[in-house]
């Protein structure tokens, strides 16, 4: 457990941009940095949509990666938040409406915000239930890319 957990909110700002293709991009510099990472996931849908763009994105890149019901072997997993619950990582990326449990088990999670109104209601419960565990989470704006 992390004395310590850092917890961020990406903001889409177009209702085009993709979470899965930015759940990429911050994969990818998290493994860079060392760190082993999780992409949870709503769904076993999701799973195979985020393990499938892994493989081609970040373009000309490679990101070693794997659906945690394959392996638990990969440094980045993809998987439910209930597949995930006992795997141990740095970072966890949460492309869930849920809150993350018990979020101190990793250094930081890392939120992605849709920018459809609709959907932007459960990101805001989940600053709000951070915020109830004691942590400040940060907000940062991500234009097209």
């Amino acid at each position: 457990m992390n004395e310590v957990c850092r917890v961020d909110f990406y903001l889409l700002q177009d209702p085009s941009q993709s979470a899965e293709l930015i759940a990429c991009q911050l994969a990818l510099k998290a493994w860079e940095q060392g760190n082993r990472t999780l992409v949870a996931t709503p769904d076993q849908a999701a799973v195979d949509r985020v393990d499938a763009l892994m493989w081609d994105h970040p373009q000309g890149r490679f990101l070693p990666h794997a659906a945690v019901a394959l392996t638990t072997d990969a440094p980045v997993l993809i998987g439910t938040l209930e597949q995930l619950e006992t795997m141990d990582a740095e970072v966890l990326i949460n492309l869930t409406p849920r809150v993350v449990d018990r979020p101190r088990r990793y250094a930081r999670v890392l939120e992605l915000v849709p920018a459809e109104a609709g959907l932007k209601q459960a990101s805001r419960e989940k600053f709000r239930a951070y915020r109830s565990q004691g942590l400040e989470p940060a907000t940062h704006s991500i234009g097209r890319t």
